[in-house]
């Protein structure tokens, strides 16, 4: 099988036949261009995956072999096609939709796409066009294609530890992959999207405690968002600048007309993602107004509060398997809908393949795996868009393999990681009244909340979404509202805002084909 990479991000280093993009972070080293070259070629030598850590993807052609490898989240995607025994790859699955004759719809992706927001496993929209899912080897060799997973979440076994041992550990090992990253910023500026939660605060905390300097912190939103007091607090708490991006004074009226956003939602939706919004205007303002410079580096928050358990609650191990499953899944993707027939079978397939595991670990993985992978870190692929680094510092392998490993009471509510931040916190001024643990009370009167607004009209629904609505969502996708619904392919605009971009972003991909 002939090789084609179709996509210049990559670097290439012929005397090792490897493609590469990122970097590998292993034993406090970071490995950048010709040496991370030179290192993933010994890896794959060796299959050595264990080293494998950093945010990456790469293509290589050892002997009759060929490799596709994404980093431990995905952050760096690779799609691929065969088209007459040559393997079309890129990180850009636009650039493969172009080049392959037959463009057909995933017809059952394209239902689970628009009540979830992402397709799943290795498929995409396109039928004849697939990816490498997170923390996978896929390697084609002159007869066949085989996968690997060579990183899992949660580990099958988990380890006992008590309480205070666990809090020692974790702060012990956060310094240490901090320190690892920061002594690689060089004199980079850094940015710091700073919202009101402590995933964003722990990353700010962490600026100050090892000194970096030339640091920018921004939030953006509506002008009464509920972000901006804490997150304006704890900039001026730790000294830094804070910026704030209006999303009141947007101007959406010709948005579907402009060819920069176009080519924002092409990239960033890679025929497999909903393409995000939410960071989109505020990077673009900060790179324009020049607040940010070139060499700026982002680090954002994504996903701690995720791997401390943030999704997990104590029914999950009370109900039956697979019901537990769908009840999770549902719980964590606030779409109209998502339990489809084309829905449930996935799960279910996916519940079987893993059924050796114990439930909430096959609801976690499920996470981990789809909606961590093509969701969340796929928002973080407008940074990128605009030219600039975005460090994933909570998705290093240490800290994924850290909480791994924890016991499902230690996770539950986050109880250790919310218990390591108030000690980190406390002695600067930066744990807040609001910082409530979560546990059991609070879910409860969350629950009843959430009953109450089931049983109320849609009108009244509508009225306490748009309520909500701190970014300004509604304006954000109005146009595509009222595209879709003069097209009628939605019936009203009384839809979560998530549910509008991920349709009208399906109907245009349709138009594509």
């Amino acid at each position: 099988m002939e090789l084609k990479v179709i996509d210049s991000s990559f670097e290439y280093y012929e005397n090792y036949k490897i493609w590469i993009k990122g970097y590998c972070l292993n034993n406090n080293v970071f490995y950048k261009t010709a040496k991370f070259a030179k290192f993933a070629h010994q890896i794959i030598s060796n299959q050595n995956w264990n080293a494998l850590n950093g945010q990456f993807a790469i293509i290589a052609q050892l002997n009759s072999d060929i490799y596709l490898i994404t980093d431990q989240i995905r952050s760096e995607a690779i799609f691929y096609s065969t088209v007459n025994n040559t393997l079309l790859v890129s990180g850009n699955a636009k650039t493969i939709f172009n080049e392959t004759k037959t463009k057909s719809l995933n017809k059952n992706q394209a239902v689970i796409f628009e009540n979830i927001g992402f397709t799943t496993g290795n498929k995409t929209l396109i039928n004849d066009i697939s990816q490498v899912e997170a923390a996978q080897i896929v390697k084609f060799s002159e007869k066949n294609k085989t996968e690997k997973i060579y990183l899992n979440f949660p580990n099958s076994i988990s380890k006992e530890v008590d309480f205070e041992s666990a809090k020692k550990q974790l702060k012990k090992l956060l310094y240490e992959i901090f320190k690892d990253y920061f002594s690689n910023l060089s004199n980079n500026q850094i940015a710091l999207p700073l919202s009101s939660g402590l995933d964003s605060r722990l990353i700010a905390f962490m600026l100050k405690e090892f000194s970096v300097k030339n640091v920018i912190s921004f939030t953006f939103g509506r002008e009464n968002s509920h972000e901006i007091p804490n997150s304006q607090k704890v900039a001026k708490i730790l000294g830094f600048d804070w910026h704030f991006i209006n999303y009141d004074k947007i101007d959406t009226s010709k948005l579907l007309s402009s060819n920069d956003f176009l080519n924002y939602i092409d990239f960033a939706g890679n025929l497999s993602s909903m393409p995000f919004l939410q960071d989109y205007f505020a990077i673009k303002e900060l790179k324009e107004k020049q607040i940010v410079d070139k060499s700026c580096i982002f680090l954002s928050g994504h996903s701690a509060d995720f791997l401390a358990g943030s999704h997990l609650r104590p029914w999950i191990r009370e109900n039956t398997k697979f019901k537990a499953i769908i009840k999770f899944i549902e719980k964590n993707n606030n779409f109209a809908k998502n339990t489809t027939k084309e829905f449930l079978t996935v799960i279910e397939n996916f519940t079987q393949k893993n059924d050796k595991l114990e439930t909430y670990k096959i609801a976690e993985k499920w996470d981990y795996n789809e909606r961590q992978a093509k969701f969340i870190v796929n928002s973080s692929r407008v940074f990128e868009y605009f030219d600039f680094k975005n460090f994933l510092i909570f998705w290093d392998r240490r800290l994924i393999d850290f909480f791994a490993e924890l016991p499902f009471d230690l996770r539950l509510y986050k109880k250790l990681y919310d218990a390591t931040l108030k000690e980190l916190f406390d002695a600067h001024g930066l744990w807040f009244d609001e910082d409530k643990a979560m546990n059991a009370k609070t879910f409860k009167y969350r629950k009843i909340k959430q009953l109450g607004k089931r049983i109320i009209p849609s009108n009244y629904q509508y009225k306490r979404m748009k309520a909500q609505d701190w970014m300004n969502y509604e304006n954000l996708t109005k146009e595509m509202s009222i595209e879709l619904l003069n097209n009628k392919h939605i019936k009203n605009n009384n839809l979560g805002y998530n549910y509008i971009l991920s349709k009208w972003y399906l109907e245009y991909v349709k138009t594509k084909l």
